[in-house]
């Protein structure tokens, strides 16, 4: 058996590449299988739920020896344009539908990449191949199909997703909202020009067409802090997220000027359009709950929710989504409400995301959630603890791009919500 390996060419960051160890079946020179690398994240300032909520990118998984950022379980829509010369823009007159537009490719280990299928039956061959000839120009979006709260129905987050020379439209976009139920919703990048040459396909090599895919949501983490008296003890019981948009419209904006060109904040400025009359106000994203449990304790050192619950000693706290949520200005309902005890004795604290300002008290903090950005807030709770009431921000490198750490120093007691809302 001859050794075959998997090269991913990409132009972004590379976050997945792989070797394996399968025969490699030659056919004729222009049957060569259409599939697509392992798909990377890139980061825009630079260049499944089939069981798979949260966000794609973020923690890379091993299986057989090869390293992932896209998850198997995974699959993606994918369009696609044929033509004889250059990219020279989505509807231009000189190029042909690609058979394998307006497909799903999904994971296939005959080629370890993912691969469009034709619809057939009995041993007819499902492959699409390379066209003799001709180029191939690619776009994609992630998860295939938008299925939201367990519904297996075409669509079912959105009322319509197509694409043409401005890139990506989706309709109607709603967030779920089971916060375990989030996914992360991505567009890539155009893949223009490709042929089956530059897949480097022979007898010894395999490599599939890049896809490289940006975010188009904002991600929510929480991290926790203890810098009282050794003698007092916090445990977080819940934190809730209320008032944020969760219904909008997106498009990729591109600017075809120049058909092969395609950079974030130059000729491509992807933008949501939110529905303003659709306000979470008396609904919650969960972000964190113990439910009857005595809840999780505030460490020491700063850490992530996420991470303390894979310690010793953590095991049932509490359930921790990260929360995938519309790009947005937030609102005066932004708001977070922060369940909690000291000691033993319930505390609560509602928070107003809007208002909030850095720790030096003169820098506007985080207003806006950002597309394709990370957001850490961080629950503090501090000898001073009983007689602030802010909302502190330090930059930080975090997740997708550079976003902020929002430090949140936990004061009094305020009185809980009721009714569900705020």
């Amino acid at each position: 058996m001859r050794t075959k390996h998997f090269l991913a060419v990409l132009a972004g960051v590379a976050l997945a590449s792989c070797v394996t160890d399968k025969e490699y079946v030659p056919k004729l020179e222009e049957q060569a299988k259409i599939a697509f690398s392992s798909p990377v994240m890139y980061d825009s300032e630079s260049g499944t739920r089939a069981g798979y909520y949260g966000e794609v990118g973020k923690h890379q998984y091993t299986t057989g020896g090869t390293t992932y950022s896209y998850p198997r379980a995974e699959s993606f829509h994918i369009f696609a344009r044929r033509h004889a010369d250059d990219f020279a823009g989505w509807n231009n007159v000189n190029n042909e539908v690609s058979d394998i537009d307006n497909k799903i490719a999904s994971y296939d280990s005959s080629v370890d990449g993912w691969a469009p299928k034709k619809n057939v039956s009995g041993n007819a061959d499902p492959y699409y191949y390379w066209p003799a000839g001709k180029k191939l120009t690619f776009a994609a979006f992630s998860p295939a199909n938008l299925e939201q709260e367990g519904n297996s129905n075409w669509l079912n987050t959105a009322d319509s997703v197509s694409y043409g020379a401005e890139g990506l439209v989706i309709n109607n976009f709603q967030i779920p909202t089971t916060a375990d139920k989030q996914y992360d919703l991505m567009f890539s990048k155009r893949s223009v020009n490709k042929t089956r040459d530059d897949m480097l396909h022979s007898a010894d090599y395999y490599s599939g067409v890049p896809i490289e895919f940006q975010h188009a949501l904002t991600s929510i983490h929480f991290s926790l802090k203890d810098e009282s008296p050794a003698e007092t003890v916090v445990k977080l019981k819940k934190i809730s997220l209320y008032g944020v948009y969760d219904t909008a419209d997106f498009k990729e904006n591109i600017e075809e000027t120049d058909p092969n060109k395609y950079i974030i904040g130059d000729n491509v400025n992807p933008a949501w359009t939110n529905h303003e009359n659709l306000v979470l106000q008396n609904k919650a994203y969960v972000a964190f709950d113990a439910g009857g449990g005595d809840g999780l304790t505030f460490p020491a050192e700063a850490q992530y929710i996420s991470n303390m619950l894979t310690l010793p000693g953590n095991e049932g706290a509490g359930e921790n989504n990260v929360l995938l949520v519309l790009p947005q200005t937030l609102s005066d309902n932004a708001k977070l409400i922060i369940d909690y005890t000291v000691n033993g004795t319930e505390s609560y604290k509602i928070v107003n995301l809007k208002d909030a300002r850095q720790k030096d008290n003169v820098h506007l903090a985080i207003n806006e959630w950002e597309i394709g950005t990370s957001y850490t807030y961080r629950l503090l709770y501090s000898a001073e603890a009983a007689s602030q009431d802010k909302v502190y921000f330090s930059p930080t490198a975090a997740g997708w791009k550079d976003a902020g750490v929002a430090v949140i120093d936990l004061a009094g007691v305020t009185t809980p919500p009721t009714g569900g809302g705020i």
